[in-house]
């Protein structure tokens, strides 16, 4: 970074926070509406505690009349609640057990930490927590009712057994109508929130995702230290990738997949003129957009002719062009990352989100054999190398294939 001025502030971001960005808001949402779901049992459960208790208004009184103590019975409505709801929780995790099971039955072979899917110390202590809570909030009602009941009337009123009490018919209207008016909010506010989400999910990425595989690649210690032979072996292996049955094309990126944060470029030149932002960057071998199915908007793509020998070239995206050479043709002008050559802009190809809740950040692609060693080294210790195919069939009969050595 010798020549270039230090940024006024740093930002430090912790790495799972890093790796989850892309899913963080989706994931919040979704959430979200599992809490409005949560609500809504919970409102029906405490419709159903406190509709109970008016029912026994006429038991608590008899056990009043008999010398049975207010307090004393406030603690039993009390613990009735709370063994109730403890009993629920129970019910619900050995249900969410027998869920789980199913789930991990059904999900894709060789998914990474799929063994880690478990109900932890932390959902036991949450369910345990929320049921105590639940019944102890919505047993202090009942028990109150019974510490300041009146005996004679709740007697009176269990006497007739043709008619109800007025005070019995008006508290079951409004645990009624305050149960739908609550459970009707909660359930709209949960649609809304799924919604919210399946358009998340159903957003343009940039590219056609199916029939994709990827695999990491981790280029370490003294072998490929070397520009040229990190591109060696970068060709050979998509050569032997494209040979497979089944594989269409196979290409490798540096600096991180699509939703990864990847590689970030603080000191930007096009034209001589610093751009004042953060710019992404990519390295990549000259089929990975193509594997990708990124469009090609002006100029041309990168080729094998883009090599060491060659005049260094980029690719940049649309937002690049769109935010940087205000809408004009960007191809034949003159970008500089960092401290490198200056290389000549030859394609404009279509954006790729940087996470689902994100637009497309300005971004550059600098083809892989035409990049020092040293640029891609400074996040190879975060993020590797990755393979991209794109298959005509499952791509999951293609794993054991991927994972077998190549030299």
């Amino acid at each position: 970074f010798s020549g270039h001025p230090l940024p006024d502030s740093l930002d430090l971001v912790a790495y799972p926070d890093l790796m989850g960005a892309a899913m963080g808001r989706p994931m919040g949402i979704l959430f979200g509406a599992i809490a409005f779901v949560l609500l809504i049992a919970c409102a029906n459960v405490a419709s159903l505690v406190l509709g109970r208790a008016a029912v026994r208004e006429r038991e608590v009184a008899l056990r009043l009349a008999l010398g049975a103590g207010r307090a004393r019975l406030a603690r039993l409505l009390l613990v009735e609640s709370v063994l109730l709801a403890l009993a629920g929780g129970a019910l619900g995790l050995v249900l969410a057990q027998w869920g789980l099971s199913g789930v991990l039955a059904i999900i894709p072979a060789g998914l990474p930490h799929a063994t880690d899917i478990q109900l932890d110390r932390w959902a036991l202590a949450f369910t345990f927590g929320l049921s105590l809570a639940t019944g102890v909030v919505f047993g202090l009602l009942p028990a109150w009712r019974a510490a300041r009941s009146d005996v004679q009337e709740a007697l009176k009123e269990g006497g007739a057994r043709t008619t109800e009490g007025a005070r019995r018919g008006r508290l079951r209207n409004v645990l009624v109508i305050g149960e739908m008016a609550l459970s009707m909010v909660l359930l709209v506010g949960a649609g809304l929130l799924i919604r919210t989400f399946a358009n998340y999910l159903r957003d343009d990425p940039g590219f056609p995702s199916d029939h994709l595989l990827t695999a990491e690649i981790w280029l370490t210690g003294t072998r490929y230290d070397s520009t040229g032979m990190a591109t060696g072996f970068y060709d050979r292996l998509t050569r032997r990738l494209d040979a497979l049955p089944g594989v269409r094309s196979a290409g490798v990126v540096e600096a991180g997949l699509p939703f990864q944060r990847g590689g970030n470029a603080g000191w930007v030149r096009l034209d001589g003129v610093s751009l004042r932002a953060m710019v992404k960057y990519r390295t990549i071998t000259p089929d990975y957009l193509a594997v990708l199915g990124v469009p090609l908007v002006r100029g041309r793509m990168l080729t094998q002719a883009d090599d060491a020998g060659g005049e260094p070239v980029a690719l940049v995206n649309r937002t690049f062009a769109r935010r940087f050479v205000a809408d004009s043709d960007a191809v034949g002008h003159m970008v500089i990352l960092y401290s490198g050559a200056p290389r000549r802009i030859v394609g404009v190809v279509g954006d790729i989100r940087a996470s689902i809740d994100e637009p497309a950040p300005p971004q550059v692609y600098l083809p892989s054999a035409q990049t020092p060693v040293g640029l891609t080294r400074r996040f190879s210790g975060w993020f590797p190398a990755h393979v991209v195919l794109r298959t005509a069939v499952d791509p999951a009969t293609l794993e054991d294939a991927l994972g077998r050595p190549s030299h």
